[in-house]
């Protein structure tokens, strides 16, 4: 798809995926089963992972070839941070419920 349509397209498509199954995991919360998280989860990672490949292609596109190398490095460090980043939050907002 992003050879035929380029990046935009597939990227709001994933930004989509990603904000609806959030929006659904944080709304329904107290009431969602192991099935229906599990459901949301699949939601969720369809969406980051069709538009990850998308953005790391499309970066590829715009370094030198001495530079994709470092462009890899860069997107797998943004990638941990945000992870890290996203359970100290959710640790966080634990804390504060209890």
């Amino acid at each position: 798809m992003y050879d035929r349509v380029g990046a935009t397209i597939p990227l709001l498509f994933s930004s989509i995926m990603v904000c609806v199954a959030l929006t659904l995991l944080w709304v329904f919360t107290d009431s969602l089963t192991v099935v229906g998280i599990a459901g949301l989860y699949v939601v969720l990672r369809l969406g980051f992972n069709s538009g990850f490949g998308v953005a790391i292609s499309d970066g590829s596109m715009q370094v030198s070839g001495t530079q994709k190398s470092d462009q890899n490095s860069l997107f797998s460090m943004m990638q941990q941070y945000a992870g890290s980043l996203g359970t100290s939050v959710m640790s966080q907002s634990s804390r504060r419920l209890r």
